[in-house]
């Protein structure tokens, strides 16, 4: 079974009240669609990196995210997860308040994730960055998973 990598946007959006914002709102319905699709058809991981950050803000909220994920499966981020991340910090060019984002990607890459979800499309669904990204790990033979949205991921059929 193909494997995904879910970043934390996505459980922050699957579990969010429905958004006022029309776009929001409309991510929030894909995110819907996406998580009933996926988690019949792909092997579902999250790193120890998406635990810290759901657990931010709203305590209540934060619980709900929590147990969204609970059936997905763990990756343990390593030092070299996190060695790699710092060198896609510099060659990104990410501000230090976005290494999480790097270590998502790490995380995606060293794992052989076939796909990384997010809704980040500043720091990771970005077509420049993953053009940097391909160039570095296939000099390096690292893996390259695909880096999405749930809508690119899904297309319209679903």
């Amino acid at each position: 079974m193909r494997k995904i990598y879910i970043e934390s946007t996505i459980p922050s959006y699957y579990t969010a009240k429905p958004s006022k914002i029309p776009k929001t709102h409309e991510r929030q319905i894909l995110t819907k669609k996406f998580w009933s699709y996926a988690t019949d058809f792909f092997d579902l991981y999250i790193s120890t990196m998406v635990l810290i950050e759901i657990k931010r803000g709203d305590p209540e909220v934060a619980e709900a995210r929590r147990l969204a994920i609970l059936p997905f499966k763990l990756i343990q981020v390593s030092e070299n997860d996190n060695e790699l991340a710092e060198v896609y910090v510099r060659m990104l060019k990410l501000p230090q308040d976005a290494r999480a984002d790097a270590v998502h990607i790490a995380a995606a890459c060293l794992h052989k994730m076939d796909y990384l979800i997010t809704w980040n499309c500043n720091h990771i669904a970005n077509g420049q960055n993953l053009r940097k990204i391909q160039d570095y790990n296939l000099k390096h033979k690292i893996h390259i998973p695909v880096l999405t949205t749930p809508e690119l991921f899904m297309g319209e059929d679903k």
